[in-house]
């Protein structure tokens, strides 16, 4: 799966979910995202879920510390 498509996904999906609106990069998580609690999380990773066809755990995902992280372990997934 491309990187760049699942970048787009979750960069986006964390802003519809949190209403953040400051720069995101690759090196943040969820401690540095306004409004990224954890009922945020479980709907982050649905609407990535959904936009890239793909099947999250979303136990997998408490383990990534970064949102690089996030990208990397859902890049493996397939999808889209």
């Amino acid at each position: 799966m491309n990187r760049d498509r699942v970048a787009a996904s979750v960069l986006e999906s964390i802003r519809k979910e949190t209403s953040f609106t400051g720069d995101i990069s690759e090196n943040d998580n969820a401690d540095s995202i306004d409004g990224w609690d954890s009922i945020a999380h479980i709907r982050i990773m649905y609407r990535i879920d959904f936009s890239l066809n793909v099947e999250i755990d979303l136990l997998e995902t408490y383990s990534c510390e970064t949102i690089g992280d996030l990208i990397d372990l859902i890049q493996t997934k397939g999808g889209e």
